[in-house]
């Protein structure tokens, strides 16, 4: 087959047959289509945060000094709406001296320690060995917890698959089809 004017030779190449304009027009419709939510999604998703931030704004600074102004605490607008000003507080640890300070100043229960021991594919036995060390040791709490990776198991699902097998309903939910990549 060859390449018209109407058609790439890449398309060419990799069909057996040969689209009609139609076909190809209803092809890039929808990739126009795509795309065009792509961009709305990214304009909204940036919308979206910066509508936070005013909303924030304005819950966090204008609606608490206009109250302030008038030595209010609560109010309901000739709509129903009620408005009541509460105490407002959010941390960040920014340092890892802030932990000490915690623990030396009455607050060391708010501190959580865990153990995290990665270990390699196959080594279930030797992360249940040490969960049985720290539990001799009075960890009690110690636990194992078994997962694969997102990006593994999407792995391993489509080297099954495409080998022509499957994998057990009641263990797996698996979900495979077509996606176009538009760049």
């Amino acid at each position: 087959m060859k390449a018209t004017k109407n058609m790439p030779a890449q398309l060419l190449a990799e069909s057996g047959s040969q689209p009609t304009m139609e076909e190809l027009g209803e092809i890039s419709k929808a990739v126009k289509e795509a795309w065009m939510l792509e961009e709305r999604i990214e304009k909204g998703t940036a919308l979206l945060a910066k509508l936070g931030e005013q909303l924030n704004v304005i819950k966090q600074k204008v609606i608490p000094d206009l109250m302030a102004k008038f030595n209010m605490s609560e109010l309901t607008t000739t709509d129903g709406v009620k408005v009541k000003i509460v105490p407002y507080y959010s941390g960040k640890i920014i340092s890892p001296s802030a932990y000490e300070w915690l623990q030396e100043n009455g607050h060391g229960g708010a501190v959580k320690t865990e153990v995290f021991l990665p270990l390699g594919k196959d080594r279930m036995e030797d992360g249940q060995k040490a969960v049985d060390v720290l539990t001799k040791y009075g960890f009690m709490g110690a636990c194992i917890n078994t997962e694969v990776h997102h990006a593994t198991l999407k792995a391993l699902v489509k080297e099954i698959m495409e080998s022509g097998k499957t994998l057990p309903d009641d263990k797996f939910t698996v979900h495979s089809g077509r996606v176009a990549k538009i760049t």
